[in-house]
Order: structure tokens, then sequence, then C-alpha cells
């Protein structure tokens, strides 16, 4: 079995989302570290846990978000939502969220925005 690019072909998909900016990445993985920040440092989770920093998992891909005329960013579509390592939701985000060039030129300062 092999993996093509079916746009090669001339494939139409009913829903194509295009590579976010920089800056709206940016954005999401600021209200991503909102999300979990209060949990980061959780005493009951990691009693609960007992295994590492945990975080609210969410689908956090460019479908599942939408963007306010000053940049803020909302999330939608809850159904995929539990607990998880917060490095699930911050990674998914960035690859699904920039092309691979703006990916690889910007992705550790990304990381170190969310951190801060």
């Amino acid at each position: 079995m092999s993996l093509e690019n079916l746009t090669d072909r001339g494939t139409i998909c009913s829903k194509v989302i295009p590579a976010l900016s920089v800056e709206r990445l940016a954005n999401l993985l600021t209200t991503l570290a909102q999300l979990h920040a209060p949990y980061w440092e959780s005493s009951r989770l990691q009693e609960i846990l007992n295994d590492g920093p945990q975080t609210f998992l969410y689908d956090a891909h460019p479908g599942n978000i939408y963007f306010l005329p000053d940049g803020t960013v909302g999330l939608f579509d809850w159904q995929l939502a539990r607990r998880g390592p917060w490095t699930h939701d911050v990674s998914y985000a960035i690859i699904s969220a920039l092309d691979t060039d703006d990916r690889r030129s910007n992705e550790r300062d990304l990381f170190r925005g969310y951190r801060e």
C-alpha cells in the first residue's frame, strides 16, 4: 500500500482547510495554554493521574476553531475532549495548522510562546 496526494489527480474534497498564518496559530496556542494552565499544577489531577503533567485534550485542528475580529480564538466540537498529555494538543495544532516550511521555521518559537 502506498500513499498518494489525491490533489494531483484533481480530487475535490468537500471541506479543505487552508493552512493558518503563524500569527493565528500563535493565538490558538495562547488559547490552548489558557485552557491547559489551570491543570498543569493541579494536585488533585496529579493524584488522580499520577503520571506527569496532564491537561484537557481537545481536537485542536483548524476545522475546530474560529477567530473573532480581535484575534481571539474560540474552540468548538468538543466530542473528543478527555484528559491526557498537553503535548497532544500543542503538537496536533502545530502540525495541522501550518504548512511544512512555516512549521519548520516557527515551531520552536510557537512552543516557547505556549509555555510562557
